[in-house]
């Protein structure tokens, strides 16, 4: 921005006409074309200001809504990996089967499988820990 250039008022012009005399010298003035590029760069800087804001807080209620659903999804890991899923009736009617990873029960009628909650334990596991920090 070019400087807005200031004046010291010696002599001033009344709208009627009267001449008003300053001694050394009356207030300062700057030229009308001066005033009105500051007055628009601190308005377009206002607006972009009010943008950013704006935007700051748009950003927030994101990352609130993304925290809550993180939760939430831990919430329902943590249900499998505490097993709490597992319904059985006989405990000991369910086994590991050969072939299968050990993680999946099978039950002795081989009519059902299920998985005992390590992939969901895997998954609460924060990176590169061994997931005791909880």
């Amino acid at each position: 921005m070019n400087e807005v250039h200031r004046y010291k008022v010696v002599t001033m012009l009344s709208m009627a006409g009267a001449t008003i005399g300053y001694d050394p010298h009356g207030p300062d003035v700057v030229m009308a074309s001066d005033f009105d590029n500051a007055a628009r760069l601190f308005l377009d800087a206002a607006e972009r200001c009010v943008a950013a804001e704006r935007r700051e807080k748009e950003l927030q209620q994101r990352l609130t809504a993304a925290d809550e659903r993180a939760d939430r999804l831990e919430q329902a890991l943590k249900f499998y990996a505490d097993g709490d899923h597992l319904l059985l009736a006989d405990p000991d009617a369910w086994d590991t089967c050969s072939g299968e990873p050990v993680n999946f029960l099978h039950d002795d009628a081989g009519t059902a499988s299920v998985e005992d909650g390590s992939i969901a334990k895997a998954a609460l596991k924060p990176a590169g820990g061994d997931g005791d920090e909880k």
